[in-house]
């Protein structure tokens, strides 16, 4: 998927503490991503932090290191940008599951996953998820995060999740195609259960750790 897809999902860049009318929850602003910081990573905090402090201090796993992580959002990354990227694994979400009863739950069952699993933080959650899931199965996007005070940067939460559904034999693309190469969308069947395979809190949006290249 391109940068510019993903950015679609996002809404505009909000100042941090910023509301909109009509909105309860704050909304945070969203870093930047990676092709925006090829000519000039100086934006990013070169201050060393093994941890990040505010509500998710308490639940991340170690620092990754960009420069020893596959990445392919990362591949034509400067070295200093690399160094500069500060992201931890969000470990309360890694290896749970939702169900989703229908594509147009998911930003629900997202929102639900979160409240139970990072209690306390108001989430902004995108609506549309149609796309990888009907085509790939695949749960993936990025939300603005609390900002992390022992930077002053902003933050995102990248999820990546995938359904678990039985293989069909046959010319499909994947197990959420039911028709031929060519004939349309997939037919699938619901409920499935997704399951979050890497959730990433970090500086820049949409990272890409432990998500897989997909078109």
């Amino acid at each position: 998927m391109s940068d510019n897809d993903l950015r679609k999902s996002l809404p505009k860049r909000l100042e941090t503490g910023q509301t909109l009318s009509g909105l309860p929850n704050p909304l945070w602003a969203e870093p930047p991503m990676t092709w925006e910081l090829r000519e000039d990573a100086s934006v990013l905090s070169d201050i060393p932090q093994q941890r990040p402090q505010g509500p998710l201090q308490g639940l991340v796993g170690p620092r990754i290191d960009a420069r020893e992580t596959d990445s392919e959002k990362l591949e034509e990354a400067s070295e200093e940008l690399l160094s500069r990227i500060a992201a931890w694994p969000v470990l309360p979400l890694v290896g749970a599951s939702f169900e989703v009863k229908s594509v147009d739950h998911i930003a629900d069952a997202v929102r639900e996953l979160l409240g139970s699993k990072l209690p306390g933080i108001d989430w902004w959650v995108h609506e549309d998820w149609r796309g990888p899931f009907e085509k790939y199965g695949i749960v993936h996007g990025s939300m603005p995060a609390p900002p992390n005070p022992a930077t002053g940067e902003p933050m995102a939460l990248e999820l990546y999740g995938k359904a678990e559904v039985p293989r069909i034999s046959g010319p499909m693309r994947s197990p959420f195609e039911s028709r031929p190469r060519g004939e349309g969308q997939a037919a699938v069947r619901y409920p499935v259960r997704v399951v979050i395979r890497a959730a990433t809190y970090a500086n820049i949006t949409f990272p890409g750790f432990g998500v897989p290249f997909y078109m």
